[in-house]
Order: C-alpha cells, then structure tokens, then sequence
C-alpha cells in the first residue's frame, strides 16, 4: 500500500534550519534550506490499521511529511525510516543503501556503535562541518522518543476522550453511491462499524496471537505467522486452527469474550444513519455471538439490527468462502440484486460482487484501493451510508 506522511497526518514536520560562519564577519548565518523538514511527531494509527488488517498490507511510505499549517516537506527517507521504526515500538530496522554506512576517521566500515559513540561522532563531524545524518538516525532514543506523540491540532485518540471514531468521507463528494435501489443493507462488524484506527482489532490480534502460541507452542513470531498462514488459506484463523489441531471453536472464542471495549465510543451520525435506512440490516461477521453483541451494545446500535448472521451461523464457514454467502442468502432469502454489502476487506467483498451485490470498501485504506469491485464511489472511509438512498 503506496503512502505518504501526509497521509492522515502520519509524519507532522518542522522546518530544518542551517547555520554557516560567514568567512568575513566570523557571524553565524542562517541557511534556508527551502522545503526540507524533519520529524517532530509520528501518528501510527493509519499504518497500525493497515498492519492489522484481514488484507496483507505491507505500508510503503514516501518521505514527505506535512507542517501543523498544513505545508508539503521533503524529508531524509532515513530520518522517516528512523522516525516511524521508533513509533512502532519496531524490534529491527533495515537500511537499504548505496553507501557503506559509518566510517572513521580512516574510512573503515563501523559495525557496531553505541548511542554516545553516534552522538560523539556527530558532534565530531558538525564541527568539521560535514553532517552524518545516517548516523543520528540510528540513535534510538531520537526514534523512540517520538513513540505515542500526538499532533498538538489533532484531539487525543478515542481511548482519552471522544475523538470521532470515523475520518471524513474520502473521496469525490459529487460522486455519492446510488443506493435507492437497495432494502437489504449487509454490514461487516470489527473495523467496519468502528473505525480502523480505534486499534481494536490490534488487541483482538494480539490475543488471538497468544492463543495460538499456547496451542502450538511456537515462540511468539512464528505463532503469529502461522495464524497470518491459517488466515490466508481459510479466510479465518479459527478454520485453520480446527482442521490442524482439532481446536473447539467455543473455547477460541471465549478468549476474545472479556477484552476491554474501552476503545469503542459512539458515533450519532452513523448510528442516525442506520435509522434512516429503508428495509433490513444485517450483521454478517466472522466473529461469534457474544462478541458481536458485546461490540454492537457498546456502539449503541444493536437494536437498529435485525439479525447477526455470526460464524456459528455459517456452521463456521468464514468469509470469503462460497459457503458463507450461501448460507446466509439461504437463511435471509438474500437477493444480491437489492443488497448493499460494506467491509474492510477487499478480498470478503468480492464474493459479494460476483454475486451481483453492491459492495462498498470502508476503512482509511479505502480510497486508494483500485479493486475493480470498488470504483471510487464505492469506496469510503466511514461505513456510514452517505448515498442517494430514500428516506
């Protein structure tokens, strides 16, 4: 997934300023440096979504960063690379480069360096007026530091207070989704209902992560690749888990049953939105029962469903699969035709599409999707219906 830092605000910037002696009056000048910033806040939520994500996303991000008014700035892409490695939390940081990295003062290779080495050899090199900026970027408390800034015009994320869960609609407004043919209306639930960025499906990750670690057990890395393995061939890490290791998916479930919905808070304006629409909502989710309640009632919108059609329902058949879209259109006699179907994922809508559905990609990753079952109307940041649709 092709980013930038401007991109919802992920690298906030300052303007980098030089100073040079002026040879004749000995006075420190400032050089302008024109459009070149550097790093002064780090906002993981978006990258966080995208790691996260059912989809594979591996984030690729430009150096550009963008000032609290709003400028574009050229960054040093081993400063951004050092800056987001920092924010996070990364264990490893690789440099791809055409250089052969620090040298001394005799030109041979550093291999190893310690923190006050890299300051001391820093500060070696601005006074003999050459600037190492390989080596300042490896300093990780310069990066570390900035792991959880804020952006001082952003309001605090929604655990703290009431942030809006969901971003403005992206996209070209004129081009609104005619939905007034549709009268049943399929929602997905995690990261579909909430916003990506509320990091709850990070939690549900990581303790599935730990699950999967005890039943294996795998040291922690190769537990989680396996369970990205599982997710890949099955659509669900539970199928995987049940066909390979004969798990009971009540008791996988149970692990997700007592996690803190802190990050979850009300959103009016989607919950005014579901209200206005005409016909039957649905849940079609691959989480349990319990979970769909416990997340529906903590939105406040539980009640605007008629039913949740959950992975018990599918006799655990997950989403992509065939077998999942059939159960469901057997048992809510679904006719694709009228049905509008909002997800995160690319790859369960398009099932959805080949049957003949309307399918609407939600997230923050939505609107640079170029998945032909999206055209650009169809994708949103917010799962909030915002097309023509009668009232």
């Amino acid at each position: 997934m092709g980013l930038s830092g401007k991109d919802a605000r992920l690298i906030t910037v300052e303007k980098v300023t030089r100073t040079k002696k002026d040879p004749g009056s000995e006075l420190e000048k400032v050089v302008d440096l024109g459009y070149v910033g550097e790093p002064k806040a780090v906002d993981t939520t978006l990258l966080n979504a995208l790691i996260t994500a059912e989809d594979d996303y591996i984030p690729v991000v430009a150096p550009i960063g963008v000032s609290q008014t709003g400028e574009t700035y050229n960054v040093n892409a081993d400063t951004v690379a050092g800056a987001l490695a920092g924010a996070l939390g990364a264990k490893r940081m690789l440099l791809l480069t055409d250089v052969a990295g620090v040298l001394d003062k005799d030109g041979e290779l550093v291999r190893q360096m310690t923190v006050a080495e890299a300051r001391q050899a820093i500060a070696g090199r601005r006074r003999h007026g050459r600037h190492d900026p390989q080596a300042r970027d490896r300093d990780p408390r310069r990066r570390g530091r900035r792991r959880g800034s804020g952006h001082p015009g952003r309001p605090p994320p929604a655990r703290h207070a009431g942030r809006a869960l969901h971003r403005a609609r992206r996209g070209d407004p004129d081009l609104p989704v005619d939905l007034s043919h549709i009268d049943t209306w399929l929602f997905d639930l995690d990261n579909t209902l909430y916003p990506a960025e509320s990091g709850f499906m990070a939690a549900i990750v990581d303790r599935m992560t730990d699950y999967v670690q005890k039943v294996t057990g795998l040291p922690r890395d190769e537990a989680y690749a396996l369970q990205k393995t599982y997710l890949t061939e099955h659509g669900l890490t539970l199928k995987g888990m049940m066909i390979h290791h004969g798990v009971d998916p009540l008791e996988f479930h149970a692990i997700f049953h007592d996690l803190s919905l802190e990050a979850l808070v009300h959103d009016p304006e989607m919950l005014a939105a579901l209200e206005r629409l005409p016909g039957r909502r649905l849940i079609f989710t691959n989480a349990d029962d319990v979970h769909a309640e416990r997340v529906l009632t903590r939105l406040g919108l539980g009640h605007l469903f008629d039913d949740v059609f959950h992975i018990g329902s599918a006799g655990y058949w997950p989403k992509p699969s065939p077998e999942a879209f059939a159960r469901i259109g057997a048992a809510h006699a679904v006719d694709p035709a009228v049905t509008a179907f909002f997800e995160d994922s690319e790859r369960n809508l398009a099932p959805a599409h080949d049957l003949g559905m309307t399918t609407v990609l939600v997230g923050p990753w939505a609107a640079q999707s170029h998945a032909p079952l999206c055209p650009p109307p169809h994708r949103q940041a917010r799962a909030v219906p915002a097309g023509r649709a009668p009232t």
